[in-house]
């Protein structure tokens, strides 16, 4: 049901919101905020609404490159920036295109931290 995935995610951000007030530095938070950005940019996408799509998938990324700027050797939060950049990617108008998302990838794989299961990404 995509009304009730939808009222979940947003119900989530303002969960996550009043969260990060108390304690905006909190990675667990801000990780959680920006699944809910991305699931909501996700459910738009399916439903054809480009713009509501960028704009969840935007903040995703800025969140998750925040987090991954802090901790750049954590293989999860790159991974997270990963998955967004490549949805992003699908989007028209995004500036992001699928050789951004190809390149944060490879860059992954230097550094050794892409996942195994993730290498079809590079392939």
């Amino acid at each position: 049901d995509q009304d009730g995935a939808r009222k979940s995610h947003v119900e989530a951000i303002t969960i996550v919101r009043g969260l990060l007030q108390q304690t905006p530095d909190d990675a667990d938070a801000i990780y959680e905020h920006s699944t809910a950005h991305l699931e909501l940019g996700r459910l738009a996408a399916r439903q054809g609404d480009s713009a509501l799509a960028l704009t969840h998938l935007q903040q995703s990324l800025e969140m998750r490159k925040r987090l991954s700027a802090a901790d750049p050797g954590n293989a999860s939060f790159q991974r997270s920036v990963a998955e967004t950049m490549s949805e992003l990617a699908g989007i028209p108008g995004s500036a992001v295109d699928r050789t951004a998302f190809r390149a944060h990838v490879q860059d992954m794989e230097r550094r050794r931290i892409l996942w195994p299961s993730d290498r079809a990404w590079v392939e």
